[in-house]
């Protein structure tokens, strides 16, 4: 199931919140049936939970543009696999996932071409798996972790405009740096 709800703050702020929650479960029958019985040779149930939050926050000032957002998603995974002449082996697993991102866009400052704009974007991410399995009563176990950041930035300085009438026989030019 999920709920999501989405509210504007004032008349420059908007807000969004999102929850889900899924389960699945199942139950497959693998292989052949030995001579004379009835049960398959494997018999494997797994059962899969994933909870996801997240918000997002978007608004304008003085001529801005901004987006912020968060996500947390947590998925745990349990295989047990039965067989008809060996012991029981299990796996489980739990996925960790954040997320953080923010964007900006807008006006600098005004120079006789036009505007000079900016945008810059950062983010932030960690992934986290941790996993336990047994097979044939040996036991196996990883923790693993992944974590980065990046951020981006832009500036576009207008050299010549048509419309700001501002070297208008050149057409329009701009330099930007990233």
């Amino acid at each position: 199931g999920s709920v999501t709800y989405a509210r504007g703050v004032g008349a420059t702020l908007g807000a969004t919140f999102d929850a889900r929650f899924t389960m699945s479960e199942f139950e497959s029958l693998l292989g052949l049936r030995s001579l004379g019985s009835s049960d398959p040779a494997l018999t494997r149930n797994n059962k899969t939970v994933t909870t996801r939050l997240a918000t997002t926050l978007d608004g304008a000032t003085k001529g801005w543009q901004w987006t912020a957002s968060g996500s947390y998603d947590t998925t745990n995974n349990d295989t047990r696999t039965e067989v008809a002449t060996g012991p029981l082996q299990t796996a489980k697993s739990q996925t960790d996932v954040l997320e953080l991102i923010a964007n900006g866009s807008g006006p600098l400052f005004k120079l006789p071409a036009g505007m000079v704009r900016a945008s810059a974007s950062t983010a932030y991410g960690e992934r986290h798996i941790d996993s336990q399995s047994v097979r044939s009563g040996l036991t196996t176990v990883s923790a693993l972790s992944r974590t980065g950041t990046f951020t981006r930035m832009s500036v576009t300085l207008p050299i010549t405009s048509r419309r700001g009438e501002f070297g208008a026989a050149f057409g329009d030019f701009s330099l930007s740096a990233n």
